[in-house]
């Protein structure tokens, strides 16, 4: 082994290993609080409240465009939700669709008075149409959901209970509904679970947790004060989650969920999460005054969050200095452990957080440690779509806000 100064490239491969060991650190920690608190039952703070007359009003807005294949799931999801009804509206804002929606979700919902269906064009995408709900919506609390999705029947009830004591961002979480359609909605699922345990974990650490466009319970309140708008951006509910942190408003978690169809195509995953990171990074850059208006870790684990895109080149820039260094590792003990820490680490991680998610959720262990490889191969490739847009942004690309297809496709028992 050589003895003496680093090189420039060892100084390279030194900076990527710091910030990846800081990083990891980030993100275990996350990862171990939440998933304590799963595995030993500890959320016992969003119990429902009783359904009653002094329950606050709550306007639910969903934007949807051509989702002729979810409109009666959309519209029957809703209906099963446990609420004074006399309290309660539902939203449905209809922009432009050409497969049937509009009349779809009028044939379903038309003997519920709750249902307030508003046809709109052009309305600057989906951030456009929710704005067009906002303006008619006349709840205390407002619950935004995706077209896609099936609430749990108590979501409003326990958020709520929260909402009680104070706290006016609820966010929930997401399961897949469509989880053994394919390989790729399969591991999905382990995306989801990782999600889930992390957001637990940014809760009880005093962290924001992140407002997400499928499952998030808002007070009108704290949408006044941070604008009372949604900006026409390709990730609406990262930027107005920002800016709500910004107004004092941080996102807790609450106990409960949505069925929602994840994509069964590598076409369609890869354009949804190349929005959703270029979006990410554009909230970042629009937001970067959070570190002035919110307390200091809350304002660095939200840009941290939205920053993930970056980690995802350092970690494809790992790969290609580890695949280049190969042939110097003889004579640099830099180099060898940097190669061997750096595949031996991305080995070790995906194959203990598949065993830990399954031991806090329930799932089957020896699945999921089966699928560890393929898990790999799926994260490689959704860190190639953050590095795509990194370049796009470098290269001043517009933005283009693509709508993730539905399938319809259903496999859980029970839903609609």
């Amino acid at each position: 082994m050589r003895a003496g100064l680093p090189t420039f490239f060892e100084y390279v491969v030194l900076a990527l290993g710091a910030v990846f060991a800081i990083y990891s650190a980030y993100l275990g920690t996350l990862f171990l609080v939440g998933g304590n608190s799963i595995w030993r039952r500890h959320s016992n703070d969003d119990d429902p409240v009783r359904i009653s007359s002094s329950l606050p009003r709550v306007s639910v807005i969903v934007a949807v465009k051509d989702e002729a294949r979810v409109a009666a799931r959309l519209v029957d999801g809703l209906k099963a939700l446990l609420y004074d009804s006399s309290r309660i509206e539902f939203i449905v804002v209809e922009d432009g669709s050409s497969d049937g929606t509009l009349e779809g979700v009028r044939l379903r919902s038309a003997d519920d008075p709750r249902f307030r269906l508003l046809h709109v064009d052009n309305s600057e995408g989906k951030a456009g149409a929710l704005n067009q709900g906002l303006a008619i919506s006349g709840g205390e609390l407002i619950f935004i959901m995706d077209a896609d999705c099936v609430p749990q029947p108590d979501l409003l009830l326990k958020a709520v209970a929260q909402y009680r004591k104070g706290r006016q961002v609820l966010v929930g979480y997401f399961k897949i509904l469509n989880a053994n359609q394919n390989l790729y909605t399969r591991l999905s699922v382990f995306e989801e679970l990782l999600w889930h345990v992390m957001n637990v974990g940014r809760n009880i650490l005093g962290l924001s947790v992140p407002v997400s466009g499928c499952c998030s319970v808002i007070s009108r309140r704290a949408l006044q004060d941070a604008g009372f708008y949604f900006t026409p951006h390709l990730a609406e509910d990262a930027e107005v989650g920002l800016r709500l942190l910004k107004a004092g408003y941080p996102g807790y978690h609450m106990s409960s969920f949505v069925w929602q169809e994840a994509p069964s195509k590598a076409s369609a995953l890869l354009a949804q999460r190349l929005r959703w990171y270029r979006g990410y990074i554009d909230a970042s850059l629009m937001n970067t005054d959070v570190f002035r208006h919110t307390e200091f870790k809350k304002a660095l684990d939200s840009m941290l969050n939205f920053s993930t895109p970056f980690f995802a080149l350092a970690s494809i820039l790992s790969w290609a200095l580890s695949i280049a260094s190969i042939p110097q590792t003889a004579s640099s003990i830099t180099l060898l452990l940097f190669v061997v820490g750096f595949f031996g680490a991305n080995l070790a991680s995906v194959f203990l957080l598949g065993l830990g998610l399954a031991v806090v959720s329930g799932q089957d262990a020896l699945e999921m440690v089966k699928l560890s490889p393929l898990i790999y191969l799926y994260t490689t490739m959704l860190s190639l779509a953050s590095v795509l847009a990194i370049f796009q942004i470098l290269l001043r690309r517009r933005g283009v806000w693509t709508k993730t297809p539905r399938t319809g496709y259903v496999d859980v028992p029970g839903l609609p």
